[in-house]
């Protein structure tokens, strides 16, 4: 059960830099999220994303990028980074969907469908230990994207066949957070199939403690949190938790 608490989110964005030797993207976006915790107690905060969208059905599971403990006051501050770009990405689920995977995370930047931006698809195929593997993604011809019903504002996965016995797979959104790769938002993948991804740039602060890299419950947990909804061009949000159980996001009450 979520306790009514309060803490200041300062959510803020910086701008597009290179972050890895080999993985780069020219929208890459630097987020910098400072948790400050307002009250006599220590409390617990983490921080997810809205589902991607997958072949308009919406999104079965979004990680948390991160959880940490604040102390009450000004005696401490957390802080998160986030990497936001347009990444595909696939990972061998061993546990569970929804449960902490502990296998690597295959991350592709990768363009999405706009006005003026040609889509991008991608092929999944496998290591020698069955892991997924990315391919280097390649612009839709104009009769291919028909074909394959590209949504605005997504990107491509195709998956290769493969036997039932050799294990499931998560595709979707990636990320990177505090420097490390990560299955941001997913669906379980299916053999031979072709799958729209369209991010939904919306993000969220919640109570409570959830592991980097397992669900967080977004459904249940949403409808609770604090929205920092960048949809429209915003790239700061100041958040608070007021002491009556409400949120305000920028000066506004959610």
């Amino acid at each position: 059960m979520m306790r009514i608490l309060s803490f200041l989110c300062l959510f803020h964005i910086y701008g597009s830099e290179a972050f890895s030797n080999d993985l780069t993207a020219e929208n890459a976006v630097q987020y910098e999220v400072l948790v400050n915790n307002e009250m006599d107690y220590p409390i617990d905060v983490y921080f997810f994303t809205n589902p991607a969208s997958f072949n308009e059905m919406t999104g079965t599971y979004t990680n948390s990028l991160g959880t940490q403990t604040v102390q009450a006051g000004t005696a401490s501050q957390a802080k998160f980074t986030y990497t936001l770009a347009n990444f595909a990405a696939a990972q061998k689920l061993t546990n569970p969907a929804g449960q902490l995977q502990t296998t690597s995370v295959a991350l592709q930047p990768i363009q999405i469908q706009t006005d003026t931006e040609q889509g991008e698809k991608t092929m999944m195929t496998f290591d020698k230990n069955s892991s997924p593997v990315l391919g280097i993604p390649a612009a839709l011809p104009v009769s291919r994207r028909i074909t394959t019903t590209v949504v605005d504002g997504s990107f491509q996965i195709q998956t290769p066949s493969y036997p039932s016995g050799q294990g499931k797979y998560g595709i979707g959104l990636g990320a990177i957070s505090d420097g490390e790769y990560h299955l941001a938002s997913y669906t379980e993948a299916e053999p031979n199939q072709i799958f729209n991804v369209q991010p939904v740039v919306k993000f969220y602060i919640a109570i409570g403690r959830t592991q980097k890299g397992k669900d967080a419950n977004f459904y249940t947990v949403s409808t609770t949190s604090a929205l920092c909804d960048a949809t429209m061009g915003m790239t700061t949000f100041n958040v608070v938790r007021t002491d009556d159980g409400k949120w305000r996001v920028n000066g506004q009450v959610q």
